[in-house]
């Protein structure tokens, strides 16, 4: 068996490597779309927060009051999701010390480790998406405390006070992601509500209690997040804006789950049904060499284990799936998704007293059940194929497999060296992701990240980012209009929405064309939605395919186009229009 202090040296090595390469790229390129429309809401430069998600909302009337720029938000992701995780492990501690699943002289040892792989597990997918903090991973977050304060309720089950405070505490993890995605909030909920019944299923009074509690708080904690402006008016603008939003065809529930089918049968076609002979092989070489029964032949089936754990390794370099990054993330889950089911296969296999003991038995299943089951719960409700979004949230996962290795241990078995060597595997494999994702393919920047060679001066933030020159001319070319222009706002393509936040410019609205809603009524209700007075002296900047369907005979209120413009900008073109009384 590998000792665990070496195991626990290793995870602490690939997470500092993780943390230096994290640390490196925060001031390193800009994706004018999706980060540049997180990055124009949390400063304030956005009329409207609720488009798509009010999680603009939240975070104008929490962590704004704090900090505001790129850096500070790409900062705040990293320790929320690192205190998330960390919070979600230590809880789950307690609960395998509840269980008698960890030895008192390695408790410490346990803990620590315990912690780093789950960390580990979060830097798995932080190449994704763009570096700052966004929707998928306030989700994250809320999800791994609100799975964190289950399990604290389940190690202290007796204690009716506790477990008061704790629905207390879940009722505003829930308010406070009802404003980031609804359908996590709902599936949430439902999982409180079934713990509820599993726990106190002797006293319902309690449950009701508890449930009581959970709903007080999370109205409140909604209600608070809404102050000054009244919560029935948030809540009706939001509902406004999801109705709206419904229409597009990315947003509406049959396309999203016709989309997930899709996504699935492309997974397996393309790449699952390659490996389902290695899988097939890998299960029998499991059984084989730790059932006692098959004692004359066990050498051969770990022989069988060993060459069909190189041999899938080997086939997964050789096509490329061990690359992470926005070029590959519909291949990246392959090797994650695999492994769980190499773990969950042993975990049915192994068949441990320890593990299937009456004791708990019910608290053990659904730690279980739990772990494997978040990543979907939270990463349902998004238009995106769902084997790709899990991977925001793999850390539950890489918890799961730890406690796999934890189980293997009760009994001594000889299997223990085999799991610890896939756990360094996995740590590799996350550590080279971040490599990959974050700084080999970064998410719609152009070139590598040390490519990212430009300085560019954020005057409102009074912060410096690196960008690549592309980006960099394009800012210059485009400066000396705004600044002649001096529009009190602008209106932008979808592709262009961190303009806003590089010049300091409010923002009223953007053209979004790729969506089966009409792209003028899109525009056209972005735009006369707006109070704004500055609407008399704007800026548009739009791409080709917006330009085409002329979108300003639509527009409430009719005034002159004074110029066009239109310069080159990747393949494309922008055109600006400036409008004034």
């Amino acid at each position: 068996m590998l000792k665990q202090k070496r195991l626990l040296f290793f995870l602490l090595f690939a997470t500092f490597i993780s943390l230096i390469i994290i640390v490196w790229s925060m001031n390193k390129g800009f994706n004018l779309s999706d980060e540049g429309y997180y990055i124009t809401g949390y400063n304030n430069l956005i009329e409207f927060p609720f488009w798509l998600s009010a999680f603009h909302y939240l975070t104008n009337n929490t962590l704004s009051y704090i900090g505001s720029g790129i850096i500070f938000f790409r900062l705040a992701r990293l320790l929320l999701t690192i205190a998330g995780s960390v919070f979600l492990s230590y809880t789950l501690f307690g609960l395998l010390k509840k269980f008698n699943f960890v030895k008192k002289a390695n408790e410490k040892t346990t803990l620590i480790s315990l912690s780093l792989f789950g960390i580990i597990g979060t830097f798995a997918g932080y190449g994704l998406g763009p570096q700052a903090l966004s929707y998928n991973h306030y989700t994250l977050i809320f999800g791994d405390l609100f799975l964190g304060l289950i399990f604290l309720a389940f190690t202290n089950s007796q204690n009716v006070k506790k477990n008061l405070i704790i629905s207390g505490a879940l009722g505003i993890i829930s308010g406070l992601e009802f404003f980031v995605k609804i359908p996590t909030t709902l599936l949430l909920s439902v999982l409180f509500i079934c713990v509820q019944v599993l726990l106190f299923k002797q006293i319902r009074w309690f449950s009701f209690l508890n449930i009581i509690t959970y709903s007080f708080f999370a109205i409140l904690s909604f209600s608070l997040i809404s102050f000054p402006t009244s919560p029935i008016q948030v809540l009706n603008e939001y509902t406004y804006v999801i109705t709206f939003i419904s229409k597009f065809y990315t947003h509406d529930i049959n396309y999203v789950l016709y989309n997930y089918k899709i996504g699935f049968l492309d997974f397996w076609s393309c790449h699952l049904v390659n490996y389902v002979p290695g899988l097939f092989y890998l299960i029998i070489a499991f059984v084989i060499s730790i059932q006692n029964r098959f004692t004359k032949i066990k050498p051969v089936g770990r022989f069988l284990l060993l060459f069909v754990i190189l041999s899938m390794i080997y086939s997964f370099y050789k096509q490329g799936y061990f690359l992470s990054g926005s070029k590959h993330n519909s291949t990246a889950p392959l090797i994650y998704i695999a492994l769980l089911f190499l773990f969950s296969i042993l975990y049915i296999s192994t068949k441990t007293k320890a593990i299937i003991h009456t004791d708990f038995f019910l608290e053990k299943a659904f730690v279980v059940l739990s772990l494997l089951f978040l990543p979907f719960i939270c990463a349902l409700g998004t238009g995106n194929f769902l084997h790709v979004q899990i991977l925001f949230f793999l850390n539950t996962w890489f918890l799961f497999i730890y406690l796999v290795y934890t189980f293997s241990g009760l009994e001594k078995f000889k299997l223990n060296v085999s799991i610890s060597i896939l756990l360094i595997i996995l740590a590799v494999k996350s550590t080279f992701d971040v490599f990959t994702g974050l700084v080999l393919d970064p998410y719609k920047i152009n070139g590598h990240l040390w490519e990212q060679t430009e300085p560019l001066k954020i005057q409102s933030t009074n912060e410096t980012i690196f960008i690549d020159k592309q980006l960099m001319n394009t800012i210059k070319t485009l400066q000396p209009i705004i600044e002649s222009e001096n529009p009190d706002a602008l209106f932008t393509s979808s592709q262009l929405i961190g303009l806003s936040y590089i010049y300091n410019k409010k923002l009223i609205g953007y053209a979004w064309y790729d969506s089966g809603i009409s792209p003028k009524e899109f525009f056209i209700q972005s735009y006369n939605k707006s109070a704004l007075k500055e609407k008399n002296n704007i800026c548009f900047m739009l791409l080709s395919a917006e330009n085409n369907y002329k979108i300003f005979d639509h527009l409430s209120d009719k005034k002159t186009n004074t110029q066009l413009i239109t310069l080159p900008w990747e393949n494309d073109l922008i055109f600006i229009y400036s409008r004034h009384n």
